[in-house]
């Protein structure tokens, strides 16, 4: 049993809700069509339900493992894709998609380097 309660632990951290814990000092006022891959922390977005927000997540330290937190209605398309090319810092690419409406739905991603990437989605 005892081995068990750190994975316990781990899941339940990853399907907790997302936490607005005030990383971004400042939000847009309103929210802006998410239009290709966006690179900037603190970022409101509108996607239509079935629409994908494709985030570049920088961090500091190569490969620094990171974890992904979404509100209700939204869901990770696939596993985040690691890249280290030699023209861009290494990075993250995490894959989202609006399933459901909703409003002001947290994308949080938190990195074991002390990053920390969170946008807003409103799903139409």
């Amino acid at each position: 049993m005892m081995r068990l309660l750190p994975f316990l632990l781990a899941s339940l951290i990853a399907c907790a809700a997302p936490v607005d814990d005030g990383s971004c000092a400042e939000w847009p006022a309103d929210a802006t069509p998410a239009d290709g891959v966006v690179d900037e922390t603190c970022g409101w977005f509108t996607l239509p339900v079935g629409d994908h927000l494709y985030a570049n997540v920088y961090i500091v330290e190569p490969e620094s493992p990171c974890d992904v937190v979404l509100g209700p209605g939204l869901v990770l398309n696939s596993s985040p894709i690691y890249s280290a090319m030699s023209n861009d810092a290494p990075k993250w690419t995490v894959d989202v998609v609006a399933e459901a409406p909703g409003e002001a739905l947290l994308v949080d991603v938190a990195c074991e380097d002390g990053t920390r990437w969170q946008a807003r989605v409103d799903v139409e």
